[in-house]
């Protein structure tokens, strides 16, 4: 078995989890939890000599998912994951500091609804970010201003979603751009206090999005 769902089943706990993983042992590619009770912390006891490293992991709606859970999930089976979609959980990125699993396959992130700040920004990004394609924080708390300790030499982000970020400005987002956005060609900021033509020609400082960044389409114009 390579490609395991599990939607609304909300029954299924941490054990229950723990239990289906030490079966399914090293040929699980894809794990979809979705509306959940698992909280990631008890899976610390698997002891399968060859647990699923896997490739896809989606836990959203899983709302019992904080960053120390995931931290454990991450270090058991993260080592090889490409996508990671976490929608909708507790996750806000500040307990990363001390993660050790190397996700530098990682291409896709998904935090959209998640409690993440400026400051859990940095961690995620110094920590996942070498390789990152596609980042969502749509409807994150995020405002863009405050990521001076982001530790990226390059960034290779092309498709970035702050749809819904009603804390971000239009200072944040230029620094955001200019931080790690520079291959940036798909920008969505739908949502936010910098969807207007106007708010963006008044903002002093200027992007340094990709070649491809349309302003428009940031804009929602198209």
């Amino acid at each position: 078995l390579e490609n395991l769902e599990l939607a609304s089943c909300p029954r299924i706990s941490d054990l229950g989890l723990l239990a289906m993983l030490s079966k399914l042992g090293e040929h699980l590619k894809v794990l979809k939890v979705f509306s959940c009770q698992i909280t990631g912390k008890k899976l610390v006891e698997i002891t399968t000599k060859n647990p699923p490293i896997l490739e896809v992991l989606d836990i959203t709606y899983c709302s019992k998912v904080c960053d120390d859970g995931l931290n454990i999930i991450l270090e058991k089976f993260g080592s090889n994951l490409k996508k990671l979609q976490l929608r909708r959980t507790s996750v806000t990125g500040e307990g990363f500091q001390d993660l050790s699993a190397d996700l530098v396959l990682l291409e896709d992130l998904d935090l959209l609804g998640c409690p993440v700040t400026d400051t859990g920004l940095v961690t995620i990004l110094n920590k996942m970010g070498k390789n990152l394609k596609n980042l969502g924080l749509g409807g994150t708390e995020v405002s863009g201003e405050n990521l001076d300790d982001v530790s990226l030499e390059s960034s290779v982000i092309e498709k970035l979603s702050l749809r819904d970020c009603k804390n971000l400005t239009d200072k944040g987002l230029w620094l955001i751009l200019n931080k790690f956005g520079g291959e940036v060609k798909d920008l969505d900021v739908d949502g936010t206090s910098c969807a207007s033509m106007g708010s963006m020609s008044k903002c002093e400082h200027s992007p340094q999005g990709g070649p491809g960044l349309n302003i428009m389409s940031m804009l929602g114009l198209e």
